[in-house]
């Protein structure tokens, strides 16, 4: 889950979500859909809400450690985007994205 390669790809993601799509909830919802074909149900919305928003919280209050996840990986971060947002939405990532529903090519 914390390779470079795959911290970089779920940044990526985060990214290009937060440039995207407006409010938390859309946010999350469009990770999710992006990585699993589907739309999430209201219970996997409402636990990744709630994660998403712990990680915002933690975070806020640690900058540094927002950089330092974010930084992971050669492609630049877009230093348009708030850290502690893409951070946390970059986590948010990281757990769909380890799950079974997740897309992969086998």
């Amino acid at each position: 889950m914390d390779d470079p390669q795959y911290l970089e790809a779920y940044r990526a993601l985060a990214e290009h979500v937060l440039k995207t799509t407006i409010g938390k909830d859309a946010q999350v919802t469009m990770v999710f859909r992006l990585a699993t074909r589907r739309q999430p149900h209201a219970d996997e919305l409402a636990a990744l809400s709630a994660y998403y928003d712990a990680q915002l919280q933690r975070y806020s209050r640690d900058t540094d450690a927002a950089a330092d996840l974010v930084k992971v990986g050669v492609t630049p971060v877009d230093s348009q985007l708030n850290v502690a947002q893409l951070a946390a939405l970059m986590n948010v990532t990281t757990a769909v994205m380890n799950t079974p529903d997740a897309y992969s090519i086998r």
